[in-house]
């Protein structure tokens, strides 16, 4: 082998390792993707980063938000992927309207928010002290609708079908191994609500 073609292939080998090199930088110049968690006080106490500890997540939960959070936002969220687990606190106006005026509301305002990717769940079921006749059947009957117009949401929507696991029987009542009060959910049922999200992001 002559040196002039030593030399040509040391030059390319150089050559492909600068590309590599070049090539990882500019990945490391690159946002990381990340997930908005919105919603009440079931994302405001879930403890996402002892769960999984790679994932670079915002946190936007609030005890007592409804739907009326969303308008927060503004387009803040436009183009993000988001975790929405919301609608507890929206009890007696689910109560006050039918399931299809008030999923319309609460569609509009998800699509308010203009994000790329929907990762959501169902409103619980709950059995929560001075909670009103027909609660449980009016979540069961709000989550249908919800399911039934998905493709209404304008955007890529992964439901995390959780419902059944959270509940006790046919009367649609909350499971007391995964509730403390009837309301919250404890370590097991944050246990289901993350299975759930990291078999679709993973």
């Amino acid at each position: 082998m002559s040196f002039a073609t030593f030399y040509m292939k040391l030059l390319r080998r150089l050559l492909f390792l600068l590309a590599i090199v070049v090539a990882a930088a500019s990945c490391d110049d690159k946002p990381e993707p990340r997930l908005h968690f919105v919603g009440d006080s079931l994302v405001e106490f879930w403890d996402v980063a002892s769960i999984c500890p790679s994932l670079h997540f915002v946190n936007h939960g609030r005890a007592g938000a409804g739907i009326a959070y969303l308008g927060e936002f503004g387009s803040t969220l436009a183009g993000e992927d988001v975790v929405l687990l919301l609608g507890t606190n929206d009890l007696w106006q689910m109560l006050a309207y039918s399931p299809e005026e008030y999923a319309a509301r609460y569609i509009d305002a998800v699509k308010s928010l203009g994000v790329a990717t929907l990762y959501l769940y169902p409103v619980l079921p709950r059995d929560f002290t001075g909670d009103p006749e027909g609660s449980q059947e009016a979540i069961k009957s709000f989550n249908d609708e919800i399911r039934r117009r998905l493709d209404d949401f304008g955007c890529r929507v992964e439901y995390m079908d959780v419902y059944d696991r959270f509940r006790l029987g046919d009367a649609h009542l909350p499971n007391p191994e995964l509730y403390p009060d009837g309301l919250h959910v404890n370590v097991y049922g944050y246990q289901i609500l993350s299975d759930a999200l990291w078999k679709r992001i993973f």
